[in-house]
């Protein structure tokens, strides 16, 4: 997964959040789901809490695999804080089309997500 970096809570980011089907630690073959991390930065000198983390579709990669070949379910109200400056991973469900297309093989598939961040300052 990808750190993504955020802006002031209450607010609205995007987070390329990065899958390697072919990856050894978590597989994911055509046609199959898994659950990836994707790590949320907190770079606010106060805490946060994610409200939710939209669904994904990857875009089309540069060796011709097309867009929407891997997609992410949307989660809402994740559970989970996040400390000043802090990092946290959440995960996410992530789902390949049953392709056969050689052109998606050895990928890294990029899928822009939105994230919105609620402060938590009042949780300390």
């Amino acid at each position: 997964g990808t750190v993504g970096t955020s802006t002031a809570a209450g607010s609205t980011s995007s987070v390329d959040f990065t899958v390697t089907p072919d990856d050894q630690v978590r597989p994911l073959a055509p046609g199959t789901t898994a659950t990836f991390p994707i790590y949320i930065n907190n770079p606010n000198d106060y805490g946060v809490r994610v409200d939710s983390i939209s669904e994904g579709k990857s875009k089309a990669t540069s060796s011709g695999c097309p867009a929407g070949t891997i997609t992410s379910g949307a989660i809402d109200g994740p559970v989970g804080y996040i400390r000043e400056g802090g990092v946290r991973a959440y995960m996410v469900s992530v789902t390949m089309a049953p392709t056969k297309d050689s052109r998606c093989n050895g990928q890294t598939f990029t899928l822009p997500l939105t994230v919105k961040l609620a402060s938590a300052a009042a949780e300390r």
